[in-house]
């Protein structure tokens, strides 16, 4: 910990927000995840998607939440948008870039709804990444070592849901 109180990064929104006499686009986050964090606690520290400094941000915390919000980008697990599919490509990129950084720090991480999406994409790349290091090592094909796209073994981690893990 940094100090008396764990530190904890919440990934936030941006969103148009109005108050008062203002109408501006803002970092929006429901309270509950703040008063969650507080009543635990911690103390929270709101995470708005910007471009850079991921890394920097996860070596103050603690510990991470990855907010619930839209659907992970479907073309980060191989996968074509449904109609329907609303997501936030600036989030997906920020959150993921903390979500990296934090289980290279080995940091405590809530996921979220959303958050375990992210969780999903991010493991599915070690487990990709892992698989391939493997076939290099032992002389065997990426197919023959790492069934699936970007999955070990069977292609899905055991007890991971289908429509998350990837194909």
């Amino acid at each position: 910990m940094n100090g008396a109180c764990p530190v904890v990064g919440v990934t936030t929104y941006l969103e148009p927000a109005r108050w008062m006499v203002w109408e501006r686009p803002a970092a929006v986050l429901p309270r509950s995840y703040v008063d969650s964090v507080a009543a635990a606690g911690g103390v929270p520290v709101l995470l708005p998607p910007v471009p850079a400094g991921a890394v920097e941000a996860v070596s103050a915390l603690d510990a991470l939440v990855l907010a619930g919000g839209a659907d992970v980008e479907p073309h980060r697990y191989g996968e074509d948008p449904h109609a329907s599919t609303v997501s936030r490509q600036d989030r997906d990129a920020w959150e993921l870039a903390l979500l990296r950084a934090a289980l290279d720090r080995d940091l405590p991480v809530l996921a979220i709804c959303r958050g375990m999406q992210l969780l999903n994409v991010a493991a599915a790349e070690r487990c990709a990444s892992t698989c391939l290091r493997w076939s290099a090592t032992t002389g065997t094909s990426r197919r023959r070592g790492c069934s699936g796209r970007a999955g070990c073994g069977s292609g899905r981690p055991a007890g991971w849901p289908g429509y998350l893990a990837p194909r």
